[in-house]
């Protein structure tokens, strides 16, 4: 048993470079090798941690969320912590209004995101795909992102939607909006940020 947890603890980083080649075989080339499985690894620590063992294959999660926050220019730690929001890291989880899986996706936007994504087939059930999920996820919070600017109004964009967002903005000042979404995103935000910084 120790013989076999060893090898699986030294054979991590190839496993890393494997999942990113078998998964992601046209993506841009990477930085420093070193560096990126450092910061997957600790990806896969906080998944690990904070998931409570509730995902079944966190180094593969853990690497995709790398990759495609790399891709977007999103902050992987901020994706954890919406994951963490919106669902406690449960994949299979929907909820009474119909969204679904590890980011809470709505059926209309998934079939959206993945026409956008230029995937060749998306079906409902591809919601509850983790991988699949993170990726949906991560392109519409970055789309948001460029579109809202700041943090706390393109993560209010997320759970409450775009044009509900603007309409509440036109007709409400903002010191008087509460913003109770994005401050819970944020809070868990700052304790997994303090995590991966110990």
């Amino acid at each position: 048993m120790k013989n076999s947890l060893k090898f699986i603890v030294s054979a991590l980083p190839f496993l890393v470079v494997f999942t990113a080649n078998t998964f992601f075989p046209s993506r841009p080339a990477l930085g420093n090798r070193d560096t990126n499985i450092v910061e997957i690894l600790q990806l896969k620590s906080l998944i690990e941690t904070i998931g409570e063992g509730r995902v079944r294959h966190p180094l593969m999660l853990a690497t995709v969320i790398f990759e495609d926050c790399k891709k977007h220019r999103m902050d992987p730690f901020l994706i954890l912590a919406v994951i963490q929001t919106e669902s406690s890291f449960r994949a299979r989880v929907s909820s009474s209004k119909g969204a679904r899986g590890l980011m809470q996706i709505m059926l209309p936007t998934g079939k959206e995101i993945a026409r956008k994504l230029k995937w060749k087939k998306f079906v409902e059930k591809d919601l509850l795909d983790p991988v699949k999920n993170v990726r949906m996820g991560i392109y519409y919070l970055s789309k948001l992102k460029k579109r809202f600017n700041e943090k706390i109004f393109f993560l209010t964009a997320y759970n409450n939607g775009a044009a509900r967002l603007k309409r509440t903005l036109r007709a409400t000042p903002k010191a008087d909006l509460q913003f109770t979404y994005a401050k819970s995103v944020l809070m868990n935000y700052a304790q997994l940020k303090y995590k991966s910084e110990k």
